[in-house]
């Protein structure tokens, strides 16, 4: 709905994330924000140091610290737009940015939110210069893996009854996220497929996950 009026998504500098930009035009976001399977509204759960990360069943806490600024899901950082902020977290790829609905070519197959750790990111599909996917296929797969950013979607949220913390990297992952795609749809994505049936950037090539 955000792109449908707006066209693209800037991310919010003061906060650090997707959170207060959606919730201030789009009335109830703040309600879908947070996974049912995860502990949604931070019960139990206390940002130490700032920010905190999610896991399977727990939602993030953003950059701020805030908890009204957390939940359970993950936006594809690749979906801002250019400005300053993100291109230094990007460095040398500007040209991976979608930066506006118009530019993505795989609507259907295109990532814009999914199950998550935290706020955003920017995977890669393990594919090389990627920044920040340092370990492609976290063996973790409850907490996930922050270091990486597939690592940051890459978490057994459904599926099966609970997420392993030593999964097999040589074995097909269990369990799955949901993902929401830019042609509005939404579906059950099994771990693997993350890698091999989706476009993450504008210049991702599906692949199969790294092991």
């Amino acid at each position: 709905m955000y792109l449908n009026d707006y066209g693209s998504i800037a991310r919010n500098n003061t906060t650090g994330n997707w959170v207060p930009s959606l919730a201030s035009v789009q009335q109830g976001v703040m309600a879908a924000a947070y996974c049912p399977l995860a502990i949604t509204n931070n019960r139990g759960f206390v940002a130490s140091g700032g920010s905190a990360w999610g896991t399977a069943t727990v939602p993030w806490i953003g950059n701020d610290g805030v908890p009204s600024d957390s939940a359970s899901y993950f936006l594809n950082a690749w979906m801002y737009t250019s400005d300053p902020n993100v291109l230094g977290y990007i460095g040398g790829e500007p040209g991976q940015l979608f930066q506006k609905q118009s530019n993505i070519r795989f609507t259907s197959q295109t990532v814009l939110f999914a199950d998550g750790i935290w706020e955003d990111g920017w995977p890669n599909c393990g594919t090389a210069a990627g920044p920040g996917d340092v370990i492609a296929s976290p063996a973790n797969l409850y907490a996930g893996d922050p270091a990486a950013m597939m690592g940051r979607v890459c978490i057994a949220r459904h599926g099966i009854p609970k997420a392993p913390t030593a999964a097999s990297a040589t074995s097909p992952f269990p369990g799955g996220v949901n993902v929401a795609l830019a042609d509005g749809h939404v579906e059950y994505a099994k771990l693997d497929t993350l890698w091999s049936g989706y476009y993450w950037s504008a210049t991702s090539v599906p692949q199969r996950r790294p092991q």
